[in-house]
């Protein structure tokens, strides 16, 4: 594999990203990752910029880009959530979600993920065919039945 074809790689199997994405992260426009990705740009210099600035942004080794050898980022020393976060590229709001869930009691805890898993149900309701409601619609009073408005 070549560089620009481990760019290709990064970018859409191992990030998921668009390449308009991939370069609004490094501050470039699409049309730079489409030359970048086509082995357009014609001086090693750009080239070498480029990937020095997506093994920063990235977290991938610069290594790896050039020629290859594995692994492509280091793996952490331990288990972080601020790096498994960052992996998945989750957003502030993600992030603040995630830690307030875990300060709150383990009764508060039960009670959001049984209100979360209602509210996926309603996001996958009846007309599917296996479907089962996690109440008995017969014996349910008009407070136990989700309001899908």
């Amino acid at each position: 594999m070549e560089i620009y074809e481990r760019i290709r790689y990064l970018r859409k199997e191992v990030l998921h990203m668009t390449m308009e994405e991939f370069g609004q992260q490094i501050r470039v426009s699409r049309d730079v990752i489409n030359n970048i990705e086509r082995n357009r740009l014609a001086h090693f210099e750009q080239k070498l910029y480029l990937i020095k600035l997506i093994a920063l942004v990235f977290d991938v080794r610069e290594e790896w880009l050039l020629t290859g050898d594995e692994p492509m980022q280091w793996p952490p020393p331990f288990f972080t959530f601020d790096n498994h976060m960052k992996l998945h590229h989750a957003t502030d709001i993600e992030k603040a979600l995630v830690k307030a869930y875990f300060n709150v009691s383990d009764e508060a805890r039960q009670e959001l993920m049984e209100q979360f898993y209602l509210a996926v149900l309603d996001v996958h309701d009846a007309r599917e065919p296996n479907y089962t409601p996690p109440y008995d619609e017969a014996d349910a009073t008009p407070d136990d039945v989700p309001d899908t408005q």
